[in-house]
């Protein structure tokens, strides 16, 4: 089962089952795009994410490198990308719906005060996923609510759970769970939030974290 766009889908990836699911409404999504065409920022990338699709308008260039590193893979595992310059009408002609907006920009006010902007027309939720990576999501959605429904979901209690995570958009989960770690390469103010602080997560810190806990409970 995995927590996907922010706590807003949680899914069972081999039955295909959805544990749980907010999204926004098709006009909400529409809103949110006239209002970044408003902007006419050829700079910033904006991505829709569904259940079945990441949309963009054209080839951003993040989309783009992630062409290049999954050109030899099956295509299956390949991410689903959905690019056209009509992305709410594709969504509808598609009858998708839509869990996670995220914005990539370097200037990181500028997106800022976007989402501010959209905050003063619809009750939405936002955070920064990543150093360039800006999500907006339907209100309620994070990474806590999401553990406290998967949780559930396996009927096991939430102060056992153990999370980890590396940005700001895991801060709800630190909260919620009963232990927290974070890579020694996140930001000072994660590893303040965290209840440990492991490896660099480039060097499989995680995984090795994971194996070792395992052969302890063996």
């Amino acid at each position: 089962v995995v927590i996907s766009n922010n706590g807003s889908l949680i899914r069972n990836l081999k039955t295909g089952e959805i544990v749980y699911q907010k999204s926004f409404t098709i006009d909400e999504v529409e809103t949110i795009y006239n209002m970044f065409k408003e902007l006419n920022d050829d700079v910033i990338e904006f991505h829709v994410y569904t259940l079945n699709y990441i949309y963009c308008n054209k080839l951003s260039f993040s989309m783009a490198r992630m062409k290049r590193l999954e050109e030899n893979m099956p295509d299956e595992l390949k991410t689903p990308m959905y690019i056209h310059d009509d992305i709410v009408g594709e969504i509808k002609k598609n009858k998708e719906d839509c869990q996670k907006i995220m914005m990539i920009a370097k200037d990181h006010e500028k997106v800022e005060n976007f989402y501010k902007k959209v905050t003063e027309v619809l009750d939405v939720d936002g955070t920064f996923s990543a150093t360039d990576f800006f999500d907006i999501m339907p209100k309620g959605c994070n990474k806590g609510t999401a553990i406290e429904k998967l949780a559930q979901y396996y009927n096991y209690p939430i102060d056992k759970c153990v999370v980890f995570g590396d940005n700001f958009n895991d801060k709800e989960m630190f909260d919620v769970a009963g232990w927290s770690v974070c890579p020694d390469n996140a930001s000072t103010a994660i590893q303040n939030m965290c209840d440990e602080v492991i490896g660099n997560n480039n060097d499989f810190s995680v995984i090795k974290y994971v194996e070792d806990y395992y052969k302890k409970i063996k």
